[in-house]
């Protein structure tokens, strides 16, 4: 028996199209006094249709949109403003802005997973506001340079921004920091296949939130941490103005960056008179409209980073990224020597040594901040040197042998005496007592 997709019965409904002159001639003439059912039949149309006319109850068929006309045009107008600013947009961007946008709104789409759209929706969002959209270029990874064409962009969003003032000039960036200063690689004999090291608390990451101006001023940081919810215990103690977030992947999220942007962004800008300017990651899709209305009413300019742009091209990068880290890992090996605890440190304790961070930090902010806007050639504008890579420098070891060894030995055993930890090697396993 063979099959044929001619026996296949596929019921599509039809819709009947009349003439809006016969359908207003209809609607005259029961006005008039005639029955709507003489009405339908004089003019060959059908009742249904008659009533839904008189009665103003004609829609279009098929499911209603997602989103209203009103709603889309908001979102074209944030997309477009975001062009302009050079945060370029892609297909996911406008996925997580509509998730985020129906979210806030409370509300729940059945059609979508989670609140966000799919391909098919993208694809006729797109084709229904008549985007334009190309091909991205790439650069690899090993290709420390940045193209002259980036490079040229860049400036030119600086150049019309036009003079501003230093301390209207800000960057902001997000640093990731690690509760734990011992992930690190252990030498072992060759027998040896694993080291175990008993911990009280797990290791985690919170994000900090870091903005500073071309004066040499910091703003309050906000500290994100990983949990669903937030204890006040994670607050006590910390940086002074700093506020605090969490959320399930302990990064910045839409709702985290509107968070940041009200507390502590836009409450410093609103003092300060001028035109303002911003520049930051080309992540768009923190961008609500809310916050888009917000920078154009305050005078608030956002400028895009490339996405080729390295840490260090960038003036908090330049300046704060390498030291930070260090920094941090010395107070947490700095605790850990006073409490006579190995291991992630407890989340109610990171707020205090942040402050400790961030009190450091502080004492050098000025300078170094300045100086890093002067280097990247952001303040005072200087194209030639905008986004410049510095050539690390070579460092020739040192040739004294005898010297090395027993700087080795006394700084093995000032290291054991610090520690106060006895050390008990096996065949194959390693364990670590206090």
């Amino acid at each position: 028996m063979t099959e044929s997709n001619d026996c296949v019965f596929r019921w599509k409904r039809k819709c009947l199209e009349y003439d809006a002159e016969v359908i207003e001639a209809a609607i005259d003439a029961v006005k008039q006094g005639m029955s709507r059912y003489t009405a339908a039949k004089v003019y060959g149309i059908t009742r249904n249709t008659l009533f839904h006319h008189l009665h103003h109850l004609r829609h279009k068929n098929g499911r209603p949109f997602v989103l209203q006309p009103n709603e889309e045009q908001v979102l074209i107008n944030v997309i477009n403003q975001l062009t302009q600013w050079g945060f370029y947009m892609d297909a996911n961007d406008i996925k997580i802005l509509i998730k985020g946008y129906l979210d806030t709104c409370d509300r729940f789409e059945i059609r979508f997973k989670d609140n966000i759209p799919g391909k098919k929706f993208i694809r006729s969002f797109i084709k229904r506001n008549q985007l334009g959209h190309c091909l991205s270029s790439y650069i690899q990874p090993s290709d420390m340079a940045m193209r002259q064409k980036d490079i040229v962009q860049f400036n030119n969003r600086l150049e019309a921004a036009g003079d501003i003032l230093p301390q209207n000039i800000f960057q902001y960036d997000e640093i990731a920091l690690s509760n734990n200063p011992e992930v690190k690689t252990v030498m072992l004999r060759r027998s040896s296949r694993r080291f175990l090291a008993a911990v009280e608390n797990p290791n985690m990451n919170i994000s900090i939130m870091i903005c500073g101006s071309a004066s040499g001023q910091f703003l309050p940081p906000l500290i994100c941490y990983r949990s669903a919810h937030l204890d006040k215990n994670w607050t006590f103690a910390g940086p002074t103005g700093a506020v605090y977030a969490a959320n399930a992947i302990g990064m910045l999220e839409i709702p985290t960056f509107a968070f940041w942007f009200e507390r502590i962004l836009l409450k410093t800008v609103k003092q300060i008179p001028g035109q303002k300017l911003v520049i930051g990651n080309h992540l768009c899709h923190y961008f609500t409209p809310k916050i888009i209305n917000s920078a154009i009413e305050n005078n608030i300019q956002f400028v895009s980073l490339p996405k080729s742009c390295t840490s260090t091209q960038r003036p908090l990068g330049v300046t704060i990224y390498k030291s930070l880290q260090l920094d941090w890992r010395a107070i947490l090996i700095n605790y850990q020597k006073e409490t006579k605890r190995m291991g992630a440190i407890s989340i109610k304790q990171l707020a205090m040594l942040l402050r400790q961070l961030w009190l450091k930090l502080g004492r050098k902010a000025n300078t170094r901040l300045v100086e890093a806007f002067r280097t990247t050639g952001i303040y005072p504008r200087n194209p030639t040197k905008s986004l410049k890579i510095p050539v690390p420098r070579k460092q020739d070891p040192p040739k004294d042998i005898e010297s090395i060894g027993k700087a080795l030995d006394s700084a093995l055993i000032d290291l054991l005496r610090d520690h106060n930890r006895d050390i008990h090697f096996e065949s194959h396993e390693h364990t670590i007592e206090e």
